[in-house]
C-alpha cells in the first residue's frame, strides 16, 4: 500500500534488514559469490517495492557505509551467534522485516518481526580470486577441491 492506509493516514515505509556473513570484504570492497550477488537482486527487489534496506554483515569492526546506494552495516559477532546478533542490531535499528542469507543462522527466539531466510549451500559459484581464498568451505584445501566439485555439480 502506499500513500495513504485505511484510516486516510500517511504509510510508513517498510525497514528491511538482510543478515549475511559477507557482502562486502575487509577493505570495503564487494564480494562477487553467488550468495552476494542473490542478495544483490534481493535488495533491488525490496527497494524497488520502497522499502528502506540495509545490509548486516558479520565484520572484524564496527562500520557504517553507505555502498552503490545500499546501506552496509558491519558488526562483528561470533559466527555462532551471527543471526541473533545482527538480527537483534537491525530490529533496533528499526527493521521492520528480516532476510537471513543463510537459513542456518535464523535464531529459533527472535520475536515481533517477519523474517524469511534463503538456503544457499552451492559452492560452485565462487570465484577463483585470492582474496576470495578465506571464504572457500575448507579454506586451501577447499580452494585445492574446488574444480573437481564444480565439475562433478555441472554433470
Amino acid at each position: 500500500m502506499t500513500g495513504a492506509d485505511l484510516h486516510g493516514q500517511r504509510s510508513r515505509r517498510p525497514r528491511v534488514g538482510f543478515v549475511t556473513e559477507s557482502f562486502l570484504d575487509d577493505g570495503g570492497a564487494m564480494l562477487e559469490g553467488g550468495a552476494e550477488r542473490h542478495l544483490r537482486h534481493l535488495v533491488a527487489v525490496a527497494a524497488g517495492l520502497g522499502a528502506v534496506v540495509t545490509i548486516y554483515q558479520r565484520g572484524k569492526e564496527r562500520d557504517d557505509r553507505m555502498v552503490d546506494g545500499i546501506r552496509v552495516v558491519s558488526v562483528p559477532a561470533p559466527l555462532a551467534h551471527m543471526g541473533r546478533t545482527l538480527g537483534a542490531r537491525a530490529i533496533s535499528d528499526g527493521c521492520t522485516h528480516l532476510h537471513f542469507q543463510y537459513l542456518e543462522r535464523v535464531p529459533w527466539n527472535m520475536h515481533g518481526v517477519s523474517m524469511t531466510a534463503t538456503s544457499h549451500a552451492v559452492y560452485w559459484d565462487i570465484p577463483y580470486v585470492d582474496r576470495y581464498r578465506k571464504w572457500y568451505p575448507g579454506e586451501r584445501a577447499g580452494a585445492a577441491a574446488l574444480p573437481v566439485w564444480r565439475y562433478r555439480q555441472l554433470l
